[in-house]
């Protein structure tokens, strides 16, 4: 689901809502006893003069795990591609990417 609005230098504004279907994928793998993992994820759309791609790569590390609460760092690489051709007589292009880091915790 795509909701919001964009104003343009223009001082043009264009509304967004519109629904997408979208494929999903995801993938995960641990290292056993390390508190270790990689973590893949994937998002994509072309449909109806929509073009969304959404992607991540990220390392993680779990330093505390036990039954009160886990903590971990993670690390990793994020891309998000927001295509919209001809949207109200607007093509719409964004492009999102960078590294980021982060704590994780899980109670």
């Amino acid at each position: 689901v795509l909701n919001g609005d964009i104003t343009a230098y223009t001082g043009k504004r264009v509304d967004i809502d519109k629904t997408y279907p979208i494929a999903y994928l995801s993938g995960e793998v641990k290292l056993p006893f390390t508190g270790l993992s990689a973590k893949g994820e994937a998002t994509y759309t072309n449909f109806d003069d929509a073009k969304i791609t959404d992607a991540l790569v990220e390392a993680k590390y779990k330093f505390a795990d036990n039954l009160l609460i886990d903590l971990g760092l993670t690390a990793g690489y994020r891309i998000l591609n927001i295509d919209l051709d001809d949207y109200d007589n607007n093509d719409l292009k964004f492009e999102f990417k960078g590294p980021y880091v982060g704590l994780e915790a899980h109670f």
